[in-house]
């Protein structure tokens, strides 16, 4: 209880959003509640303002980042990514293959949040994928732009 508290004296700002993800892990979850109430919390106090598809099962959750490209590495870096090496690019073209090919309706349940804009609703699993795939081809296109640009 104490560590829950301490949880959500730090979502000050999405304290409402903090509350019906609980809810939810409460009531939907039958295992590794741990990853709400580590690893999305963490995720979300170290990101204040980011925006993702939280994905829900009865065994865990997922989180499938928004991203900036600010939050990514520059042209042509690679980085430590999961258990291999990406780039940018390999960063968001994995993700959006994992959220078409790993998460079903009929297993998973799917929610919109944003917290700079506090926002949490659930859609469905079309929506969700429809978000990824517009959040990539807008990074894809800064970054073409930006390749053009330094030409």
């Amino acid at each position: 209880m104490e560590e829950e508290d301490r949880n959500l004296s730090m979502f000050r700002r999405n304290r409402a959003i903090y509350l019906k993800m609980k809810m939810i892990v409460n009531f939907s979850m039958t295992a590794y509640q741990t990853d709400f109430t580590v690893h999305d919390t963490h995720f979300m106090n170290r990101c204040p303002d980011a925006e993702f598809i939280w994905i829900v099962r009865s065994s865990g959750t997922h989180m499938v980042r928004m991203w900036k490209s600010n939050e990514l590495p520059q042209a042509g870096e690679v980085v430590r990514y999961i258990f291999s090496e990406a780039t940018r690019e390999e960063i968001v073209d994995m993700e959006l293959e994992a959220m078409k090919n790993n998460y079903h309706p009929e297993e998973h349940d799917f929610y919109h949040v944003d917290l700079s804009h506090n926002i949490f609703r659930k859609i469905t699993r079309k929506d969700a994928i429809k978000k990824i795939e517009n959040n990539v081809q807008k990074l894809k296109t800064l970054w073409q732009q930006e390749g053009t640009a330094a030409l």
